[in-house]
């Protein structure tokens, strides 16, 4: 599938469906006030609600418009505000050092390989020095990390056109070869009701000197 193709494949599911996260944001970092917050794969709100809580100045980026549209009405909704952007995270239209936190939860998941390394570069590009970023994926131990056509190592496709990677720790230690990481560490939780599955993900804390 081509690149262009497969960055549409979120807005085809957002056009379809609407809110696809839903329930309360687990791990959101403890950011300092005044700080300035840039979300990567903001989606429809579920993080960028949590983040908006906090005395932040806020922006979030996805790649999906009908995502963003449904994000920006739940903040009206709520009360809160946030810099929203239509964007490709391998081109961030940002200048460089222009935050203190970057906030990445499952969204370097969802890419090729060569386009997790562009977008890592440009996340330590727009990293204040001192700043730090907060990653979140999914790890090779999922229930689900091997459903889906393989495309590459340890990523499939859905039937939906959307990717999916599963990380290791080793690989999310070196994802971004520009910051320290500290606290990468893998995390379990359930989804459903009785009978719950089990999931699996990793996250990590990265600061850029």
């Amino acid at each position: 599938m081509k690149r262009s193709e497969y960055l549409k494949a979120w807005d085809a599911e957002y056009r379809k469906q609407g809110r696809l996260w839903t329930g309360k944001q687990t791990d959101i970092p403890v950011i300092s006030q005044e700080s300035l917050v840039l979300e990567l794969g903001c989606g429809d709100g579920k993080t960028l609600s949590a983040l908006s809580k906090m005395a932040v100045t806020l922006h979030g980026l996805d790649i999906s418009p009908a995502a963003l549209l449904i994000a920006r009405k739940s903040l009206v909704r709520d009360g809160r505000s946030a810099d929203l952007v239509q964007g490709d995270v391998t081109a961030l239209p940002f200048d460089d050092g222009a935050f203190n936190v970057v906030v990445a939860f499952h969204v370097l998941d969802h890419v090729y390989s060569e386009d997790r390394e562009a977008a890592a570069q440009e996340v330590e590009r727009v990293l204040a020095p001192g700043g730090r970023v907060h990653f979140r994926g999914f790890s090779r131990g999922d229930l689900r990390a091997k459903k889906g056509e393989l495309v590459e190592e340890a990523t499939v496709m859905r039937g939906n056109g959307i990717l999916y990677h599963y990380f290791e720790a080793e690989e999310v230690k070196g994802l971004f070869p520009g910051l320290r990481a500290s606290h990468v560490r893998a995390r379990k939780w359930k989804m459903g009701g009785k009978e719950a599955l089990a999931r699996t993900f990793i996250l990590g804390d990265f600061e850029k000197a």
